[in-house]
């Protein structure tokens, strides 16, 4: 039986892509970036112009639109970017295309129907929330602040470390440089979402 297919929008190195692999779907990556280190099959390309020409050949979407305009990293570093509007716009395609769709951005992206995941539910040495808007109900495990091992506000809250061999370890991702995980959604985060995700698809059939 063959494998149902997910279209990974912004995918960047792969990330949540790994997690939904891993949750029994193939993966097609599209980045409007090179991405050399995306283990599974990838294609340069606007997202949002990819996804409104291809749409109909998935069975699911994901989509992680540029999260600098939301982030409370862009006040550390002192820039604003650009990107705020592609989170809209992302949500109102995926919404009409009527495919089930998960579509994640960071804490504090205005998604009032989202779902937050920590990276401490699974057993990572990170907080990491990341917020989840589906066409589905899902349900989030609690946080475990104990387990929290790369401490410090750079760790915590804008992913960059010093630990990338760990990181990569406990995450499954050893093609990441540290750069990519910074960047990156744990695929622990989109293995959980895939099953729900996952049954939806097998219900839509």
């Amino acid at each position: 039986m063959s494998r149902p297919l997910l279209l990974d929008l912004y995918s960047c190195a792969g990330g949540a892509a790994k997690g939904y692999h891993d949750a029994g779907f193939d993966v097609v990556g599209i980045d409007i970036d090179d991405q050399p280190h995306y283990p599974y099959t990838f294609h340069r390309a606007d997202a949002l112009e990819f996804f409104r020409d291809n749409w109909r050949q998935f069975d699911a979407v994901h989509a992680s639109p540029p999260c600098q305009g939301h982030s409370t990293a862009r006040h550390a570093w002192g820039r604003e970017y650009e990107t705020t509007e592609l989170l809209d716009l992302t949500l109102v395609a995926v919404r009409e295309s009527g495919l089930p769709y998960i579509v994640e951005n960071v804490g504090g992206a205005s998604m009032p129907s989202a779902g937050t995941l920590c990276g401490t539910s699974f057993g990572l040495g990170l907080h990491r929330h990341r917020r989840f808007e589906t066409s589905f109900a899902w349900l989030a495990p609690p946080c475990d602040p104990s387990r929290v091992r790369y401490r410090g506000r750079a760790a915590e809250v804008f992913g960059h470390h010093g630990n990338t061999d760990r990181v990569r370890r406990e995450w499954g991702v050893p093609w990441m440089t540290q750069y990519e995980i910074a960047q990156s959604i744990p695929p622990a985060f989109t293995e959980h979402l895939g099953a729900y995700l996952l049954d939806e698809v097998k219900a839509a059939a």
